[in-house]
């Protein structure tokens, strides 16, 4: 199965899978890509958003008691939605996958911060992307 690899400084590796069949036919109209991003001022944490399946799969790597959350926004044409997909469970506790059903050509904007309670810290800058 072929498959998105984000590598992250701590050396972590994650495997977002990317769908078993080829399947040959014209370009869609719209053209989605993408997106993994680090939480700011170092490897603690990281997000990827796969546009294939519009999936936000989350991980924590530092024990240092601070969960890390990814913040996304969907732009699509009947309205716009926000989300957060957060991991809890520690270094040690693999990674968070969850599943959106995001209209294809949507733009989608994702943040990721560390978070301990209500408090944020180490946030990302915003990125774009399509569905």
């Amino acid at each position: 199965m072929k498959g998105i690899v984000m590598r992250f400084r701590r050396g972590m590796t994650v495997t977002a899978a990317a769908g078993a069949a080829l399947v040959l036919a014209a370009t869609p109209a719209f053209a989605g890509s993408d997106l993994s991003m680090e939480t700011g001022g170092g490897g603690y944490g990281g997000a990827l958003f796969h546009h294939e399946g519009e999936t936000v799969t989350v991980c924590d790597f530092a024990r240092d008691g601070k969960a890390v959350t990814a913040y996304l926004g969907f732009f699509e044409p009947t309205g716009s939605r926000r989300v957060r997909v957060t991991n809890a469970k520690g270094a040690g506790g693999g990674c968070v996958t969850k599943d959106f059903s995001v209209v294809e050509g949507s733009r989608v904007v994702m943040q990721v911060c560390l978070r301990q309670g209500s408090t944020l810290s180490h946030c990302s800058a915003r990125r774009w992307t399509t569905a």
